[in-house]
């Protein structure tokens, strides 16, 4: 459990790139608009930046892992909200990278709390 934040961030980093780099193809797929599909790789990229800065210290602050975890639970509302707000108009792919990614990052503050104790262990 330890290389949780190495997961963490390594996911928002390959799903923020994969989106930014094929954005035209997955607004076309997703059905939302240019802005939104950047919005979403640009803060998946921007967010790694935790998980990564998390994994590479050997003395993990608790508030750094915190931040972490609130990160999970804030862009666990925000795709909420985003798919309440889309759910009439985004196609099903669209929805379902929403949905998923709230439901992927919810699953990672839950595990992140959990294993708070072996994550901030001394490397």
């Amino acid at each position: 459990m330890t290389r949780l934040p190495w997961i963490d961030g390594g996911a928002g980093f390959v799903v923020g790139v994969l989106v930014l780099a094929l954005r035209q193809f997955v607004t076309d797929l997703y059905g939302l608009s240019l802005g939104v599909v950047t919005f979403i790789g640009a803060a998946n990229v921007a967010y790694s930046v935790l998980g990564f800065s998390l994994g590479a210290l050997k003395r993990r602050p608790a508030w750094l892992l915190w931040v972490l975890i609130a990160a999970n639970l804030a862009w666990a509302i925000v795709s909420t909200v985003m798919a309440a707000t889309y759910w009439s108009s985004a196609h099903v792919f669209g929805l379902l990278h929403i949905v998923g990614e709230g439901l992927f990052v919810t699953m990672l503050a839950s595990m992140e709390y959990r294993h708070r104790h072996a994550i901030l262990r001394p490397q």
